[in-house]
């Protein structure tokens, strides 16, 4: 079995697709026209039939609900699931002998850098148990917790804890491959071994994490990454405290601190 020719990608809302939207699909039919596009929308997916996905979608968490159906689709049809806000440069096809194929996410700062997923760009052939996995954890899990919290683990995290759990984690393709977009910076450092670039556009971001982003973003530009990396961070426990109650801030900053040890963890047994 091989990973089929089907680009799996989520559009949830009724909003109209912006510009980098569309730049983004044009790009798949230039590189991919041989490709099938598969949309998973309200009329393709019953989001009522799983807790997760029909809470996120109630409170309009649209990314948190396309984490579960991206995985569903990969499961169910095999093929490559790509991010709306993914930029195509070459065609896949190389990859597509696989079982699967995963790359790292581009966070050149973290002390988990090389075991983060890029989990807007990856593929699998169908029913691959892999895959079965990370949709395992969402069984029985609710996104929106009795106290009224999100639980907003992404999944790059998810993904990253079945890989290592697996066994896997060193079989992830380079950054460069996916994510050679410098998330700090914003420059795009991309090569010859390039296939797509996310954008990182971030629709799932509150005020709070939008703030903090584009303050480090500016701040990174101007002292460089470790430093403006610092500076924003603790310029975002202030945002956090100003738009979200100090119950879910503590939450948000045990949730880093939860995959700083995780990462520290998989390091010690490299």
């Amino acid at each position: 079995m091989s990973i089929p020719k089907i680009i799996h990608y989520c559009w949830l809302s009724n909003d109209p697709y912006p510009e980098l939207v569309q730049r983004c699909i044009q790009s798949w039919k230039e590189k991919l026209p041989d490709y099938e596009l598969m949309l998973w929308d309200m009329n393709h997916f019953d989001v009522h039939s799983v807790p997760w996905v029909e809470q996120a979608c109630s409170v309009k968490k649209w990314a948190f609900a396309a984490d579960y159906i991206r995985l569903y689709a990969l499961y169910n049809h095999g093929g490559i699931y790509l991010d709306s806000d993914v930029e195509v440069l070459k065609s896949f096809n190389d990859l597509l002998d696989r079982e699967y194929f995963f790359g790292r996410e581009h966070t050149p700062d973290r002390i988990d850098a090389s075991h983060i997923i890029e989990a807007a760009t990856f593929g699998a052939e169908r029913h691959h148990p892999l895959i079965k996995r990370c949709l395992d954890y969402y069984e029985n899990r609710y996104f929106i917790a009795d106290d009224g919290t999100f639980d907003t683990t992404v999944l790059p995290h998810i993904m990253s804890e079945v890989l290592n759990e697996a066994g896997v984690l060193q079989e992830l393709l380079p950054m460069e491959c996916f994510s050679p977009k410098n998330t700090r910076t914003l420059a795009v450092e991309a090569t010859d071994r390039t296939y797509s670039i996310h954008h990182f556009n971030g629709s799932w971001y509150s005020k709070a994490q939008r703030k903090h982003v584009n303050a480090r973003i500016k701040l990174c530009r101007l002292f460089g990454e470790r430093i403006g990396t610092f500076i924003s961070t603790i310029y975002a426990i202030f945002v956090n405290l100003r738009y979200n109650s100090f119950k879910e801030t503590v939450a948000r900053c045990k949730q880093k601190g939860k995959s700083l040890f995780q990462a520290k963890k998989w390091q010690s047994r490299r």
